[in-house]
């Protein structure tokens, strides 16, 4: 088996030599240079993709920040929406189990991710970068186009769901106004567009700033949601557990509704694999990403439990309103009050919610910008802010116009879930058979975008590079510093 071109070039550090092709088994030193040069192998691919722009960020995160965040991007639409969707009308009390099924999916994925942190810690570019550097360039591209589309339709559907909630507290105002002024504009929703816009000025001023504010949101929501529980033991009762369609007690839908529910528990853990994208502004990234992704999931899991088990025992399942489950339970029980720090806690959760899905958006897009694949112009790194300004702005305007306009009331997320073991595979085929034809359309328009985006001008901008790169050797220059983001090479061993 022969090492390619992208591990035995200058820049990772490996020569044919070094490789060991030629040691002599029955010599000590050449396999203890041999066992040396593989295991450097793994840090040298890592180190041929660590870019000048991901020196440049600040490094500042710590584990707890990490766990913030992967919790917040996922427990703002999870507590306050798909919660009570699930309680209400797919499995009521038994909806526990979807979200335990739906974790442990989750939690398969996060361990893969959690893995591949491990070897490439130092990165900011996701499962892009992941697949980069183990599987080639065009699947790489793949899965960076629709984690680029997943986190835009991700935030822009949080600030959606942020908006619904703002309006619904001031009885409608903010809806009806805006028929009125703009009868002819339907899916109008600048409140959400704002949302975007605010946290991507976040973004955009630097991360230590952005880690505090969502750390803000986080503390906010983690003490609403105390109080809603112990609340709900308070002032519920365990009859509602048994009341049901007939003698089904706690599945009144049955198994077939627990199995329904769990693509929709699913989308509530979308968030988490976002963790990877913070390697190049983490302390210590080897350590603190892995951490973080599998204490998220395990801290989303209970908490979306519990929150069930809590609705379900307040009322009767049937009597919870679906988009609006947490906010109006109380009012039900003779505690109008409470409802107002429900309310609090769904705006934080919420903005965090927002948050989570905008932070990886422009690592991912740098990331790529820097390796060639899109628009060089979106891999600038701010000399005094550190961040990806140019990435920032963009992704956070795109989204904030999706906001405004486009009605987001769809599963498409989930069809980009990253598909990584054979068994989280199989349970993620059963999820993307569950969505509709629309949002297949949509994904298949946005993938043929994306691919003609990378043949007409990543292709052809990689090919003069190489062309350079050719002239240069040619020349007698040393062409070894060459990126590996300038090369064409496909990184599969080969026989």
């Amino acid at each position: 088996m022969k090492l390619p071109a992208w591990i035995t070039r200058g820049s990772f550090g490996l020569s044919e030599k070094d490789s060991g092709k030629d040691a002599d088994p029955k010599d000590g030193r050449n396999q203890n240079a041999t066992a040396s040069s593989a295991r450097a192998t793994t840090s040298n691919v890592e180190a041929g993709h660590v870019t000048a722009a991901d020196k440049e960020m600040t490094q500042c995160l710590s584990t707890f920040d990490l766990v913030s965040l992967g919790v917040g991007s996922c427990c703002g639409s999870g507590i306050y929406l798909t919660a009570g969707m699930i309680a209400s009308t797919l499995a009521g009390p038994s909806g526990i189990i979807s979200f335990f099924l739906a974790g442990l999916a989750s939690l398969l994925s996060g361990l893969h991710f959690a893995k591949l942190a491990t070897i490439f810690p130092h990165t900011s570019g996701s499962a892009y970068v992941y697949a980069y550097v183990t599987i080639g360039e065009l699947s790489a591209f793949i899965i960076g186009w629709g984690l680029i589309v997943e986190y835009m339709i991700g935030t822009a559907a949080a600030a959606i769901a942020l908006s619904e909630t703002l309006d619904t507290l001031f009885q409608e105002v903010i809806s009806t106004t805006l028929e009125q002024k703009f009868p002819s504009v339907s899916n109008l929703d600048p409140l959400a567009a704002l949302v975007c816009l605010v946290l991507t000025g976040v973004l955009a001023t630097g991360v230590e700033l952005s880690a505090k504010v969502n750390n803000f949101l986080n503390l906010l929501n983690l003490l609403v949601w105390s109080t809603f529980i112990v609340a709900s033991f308070i002032l519920g009762n365990s009859n509602n557990w048994t009341r049901g369609r007939g003698t089904r007690g706690l599945f009144p839908f049955g198994v077939a509704g627990v199995w329904k529910a769990v693509p929709v528990a699913y989308f509530a853990f979308v968030g988490f694999d976002g963790l990877a994208s913070t390697g190049a502004e983490c302390k210590t990234p080897g350590r603190s990403i892995p951490a973080a992704i599998v204490l998220s999931i395990l801290i989303n899991i209970v908490v979306f439990a519990s929150v069930v088990l809590a609705l379900t025992y307040d009322v009767d399942y049937r009597s919870l309103l679906e988009d609006t489950a947490v906010v109006d339970v109380f009012p039900m029980l003779g505690y109008p009050f409470l409802k107002y720090i429900m309310a609090v806690g769904a705006v934080s959760g919420l903005f965090a919610a927002t948050f989570g899905s905008l932070f990886p958006l422009p690592r991912v897009v740098q990331a790529m910008a820097q390796d060639g694949l899109i628009f060089r112009y979106f891999s600038h790194i701010h000399p005094t802010r550190h961040t990806a300004m140019r990435a920032t702005i963009f992704c956070g305007t795109v989204s904030a116009l999706l906001a405004a306009f486009v009605d987001l009331k769809s599963d498409l997320r989930a069809a980009l879930t990253p598909l990584i073991s054979i068994f989280t595979a199989l349970i993620n085929m059963y999820l993307m058979a569950s969505l509709s034809l629309m949002a297949w359309a949509l994904f298949l328009a946005w993938m043929f975008f994306g691919l003609s985006v990378y043949y007409f001008y990543g292709l052809s901008l990689r090919g003069l590079t190489c062309s350079k790169k050719l002239a240069s050797s040619k020349e007698g220059d040393d062409v070894s510093e060459v990126s590996e983001s300038d090369t064409d090479t496909s990184p599969l061993l080969s026989t």
